[in-house]
Parts: structure tokens; sequence; C-alpha cells
């Protein structure tokens, strides 16, 4: 393939290659859960568990993509990246804290199970070994995926009569990812201009789509794990 700009993969069409054949790829079980009625606030509180067990991980994966590029404009992507988690962070503990939930408890060292840890062991893995255009195609699946179902949570959360917290409402509230969808696009287009495969990008995006299919269902309850404390009813909310 020519390293010609002219002659690179268009990053939109890759896109739309990733999602053929699928209704979608950014659909998932817990968006399905919000969207038929059926979320619960114990299926919040084991999502709040679920980031908390992943956002040191992030964090240090965009560190590594920040280092590793950081020589053309598109790469202040990845800074913005750290960015969005570092900031992140302390409104996700205080989101944890309103739900009783407990930091140690979240540890990834608490669960065992391959699925827990397949976000965030992809992601790492991209971070060191992807280049721009599969870093940027990945991501831009992830931040659909991501923003996709915490707006239909935050929408949810917000109907009259949901049990929730204000901390929750905090950190779940409606986002437009506009501007992180255009930055992976962009940065993946730097990386394909500079002569990236498009095949092995596309590739690994697919990967993140399942890997991303694991984390939304990580927050499932494990077998033998006991059920939830009878404060955090699992009913439906009201």
């Amino acid at each position: 393939m020519s390293t010609s700009a002219s002659n690179a993969a268009d990053a939109r069409r890759l896109v739309r290659t990733i999602a053929e054949g699928e209704e979608s790829y950014a659909e998932n079980p817990f968006l399905g859960r919000i969207r038929s009625g059926q979320a619960t606030q114990e299926d919040t509180r084991r999502l709040v568990e679920a980031e908390l067990r992943l956002i040191d991980t992030e964090a240090a994966a965009y560190g590594a993509m920040a280092m590793r590029f950081y020589a053309k404009p598109q790469d202040v992507y990845c800074t913005r990246l750290l960015e969005m988690v570092q900031n992140a962070k302390p409104r996700l503990l205080e989101a944890a804290g309103s739900l009783g939930v407990d930091v140690r408890d979240a540890s990834p060292h608490k669960r065992s199970e391959l699925t827990e840890h397949a976000y965030g062991c992809f992601l790492s893995w991209l971070a060191l070994n992807g280049d721009r255009a599969a870093i940027g195609l990945a991501s831009y699946v992830d931040v659909e995926s991501y923003y996709r179902t915490q707006n239909a949570l935050a929408a949810y959360l917000r109907e009259p009569g949901r049990d929730t917290t204000p901390e929750i409402l905090e950190y779940y509230r409606h986002v437009d990812a506009g501007v992180l969808r255009e930055g992976a696009l962009a940065f993946a287009q730097a990386g394909l201009d500079e002569g990236g495969d498009p095949d092995r990008a596309v590739r690994l995006a697919g990967l993140m789509r399942e890997a991303l299919r694991e984390f939304w269902t990580a927050g499932r309850p494990q077998p033998h794990e006991p059920g939830p404390p009878a404060d955090h009813p699992s009913e439906p909310l009201p």
C-alpha cells in the first residue's frame, strides 16, 4: 500500500466496515437492559465497580499512548483521553461512595475470571503495540460504545421516580462525544496516511468490540456470589 495520503484508506469507510453484518457495534447487554426498562440500581452499582477496576489501567494505557505519539497535530487525541480519565476519577470515587461501594472490593485482584480483565488487557496491549491507525479505529469503537450507553443511562436515571444519588447523576450525565469521535478518526487517518495497514486496523478494532462486550457483561454476578445487600434492591427501579 502506498504511503501517500492520496492512496491511503479512508478512516470513516473503515469504521463502516467494522459495523458490517451487525445491527451496531455499540449494542451491548447493559444498553439492552436500559432500553427494556429492566436496569436496576444494582446494575448501576456493578457498573461503577467495573469502572473502578479499570480506571487506573485506562490512565496508564493512555499515558503510554501519549508518550509514544506526540509528533503530529492529531496526536493531541491521546493527551485528551488521558486528561478525560484523570478528570473522571474523583467523580467516579464519589459516585461509588454514594452507593456504598468499597474501593477495596472493586480492586481488579478481587476478580479472577478472564472476562473481568479482557478490556483492560486489550487496551494495555493496544497502547504498547498498536499504530495510529489501529489505535484510532479501536478508540472510535470504544468511544461510540461507551458514550451511547452512558447517555442512555443518564436519561434513564433522570426519569421521574428513579432511585439514585446526586453523585451518580453527576457522573453519568449526557456527553456529546462528537469531539472525541472526530479526534479518533483524525488520529486513525494520520496513521493510514503514513502507511498504516488498514486491514490490521480493522482487525484490532474488531477485537476492541469483543473486549467491550466482555466489559458490558462484567458487572453480572459471579458464580456463588452473594446477592445484593438489602439496601440495594435488585428489582427494577420504580
